[in-house]
């Protein structure tokens, strides 16, 4: 699994780096508001997906499993395998979910081969993002092998449509690939050095990225609504703070009127994907 300068998101080392993201001190990604942010988008598509049994639980990049905490009780699941490069975040969960019949696995989307029997309920939360292709190959075909029909996926990504909302190098880059165009001039954050977050995917597209893999898609939501277009938030003296204040945590776009609801596809930089495996 690859690390991306600028974001330690996808891997924890140590003990230290992976408890400064347990307790938020790692960075306005870890904070409590954009925690509770995540997953009441997360909520809405286990709910859906609670419609049938969902007591067998693999969680590919399962981190410190306390969200588990929020949506599960230990008797009702007989089997959560978790998988997670870093060591100390397996050892966190483990911690943390006494009491749950919890299996933690350090490894990386190769661990997914020597699993065995059948699932419930597959999730993938902010991790796949750092996968390159060859490691997206392999968790797609193996959470096709491992997932049971009617069973569900659950996968949480950044939005690649928020580029479009954002107004800076993030936009060049998309116009770049996705129109062959170069529009980099009329951006005046477009040549600015910025954060640089893990890949995105396209929500409009996904259903049909994980459609070869036998997954059908059922629903999405979103989550981290932004208040302005990062270019613009950039402009402040205090950056960190500025990145905070673009985004409206509070806010739930999955509850836009049906005729807004086509502004969660640029606004909101995180969405999430449920689908079944037919």
């Amino acid at each position: 699994m690859k690390t991306l300068v600028g974001d330690n998101a996808g891997y924890f080392p140590d003990m230290q780096s992976a408890k400064a993201y347990l307790d938020g001190s790692a960075g306005s990604n870890t904070s409590a508001d954009y925690h509770s942010d995540r997953m009441r988008a997360l909520r809405l598509l286990l709910d859906a997906a609670k419609t049938s049994p969902t007591e067998r639980v693999i969680d590919f990049g399962c981190g410190n499993g306390l969200y588990f905490k929020e949506f599960f009780q230990p008797q009702s699941v007989k089997q959560i395998v978790g998988i997670d490069v870093s060591a100390p975040m397996i050892h966190l969960a483990t911690e943390n979910l006494r009491g749950f019949p919890f299996d933690g696995k350090t490894g990386d989307a190769g661990t997914l081969k020597a699993i065995t029997g059948k699932f419930d309920l597959g999730l993938a939360i902010d991790v796949l993002g750092y996968l390159d292709e060859p490691e997206l190959e392999t968790f797609y075909r193996e959470m096709s092998r491992l997932i049971r029909p009617g069973g569900h996926l659950i996968i949480m990504y950044g939005n690649e449509l928020f580029d479009m909302f954002a107004l800076n190098s993030g936009t060049a880059d998309f116009y770049v690939k996705h129109f062959d165009i170069d529009v980099i001039d009329l951006l005046t954050e477009g040549r600015s050095d910025q954060y640089k977050p893990a890949n995105r995917k396209n929500p409009l597209s996904f259903g049909a990225d994980i459609a070869p893999y036998g997954f059908s898609e059922i629903k999405q939501s979103f989550s981290q609504w932004h208040r302005v277009p990062p270019a613009i938030g950039n402009r402040a003296p205090d950056l960190a703070a500025a990145r905070m204040n673009m985004r409206d945590h509070s806010f739930d776009p999955n509850q836009l009127a049906p005729k807004d609801k086509w502004k969660a596809f640029f606004r909101s930089s995180i969405f999430a994907s449920l689908s079944q495996r037919i």
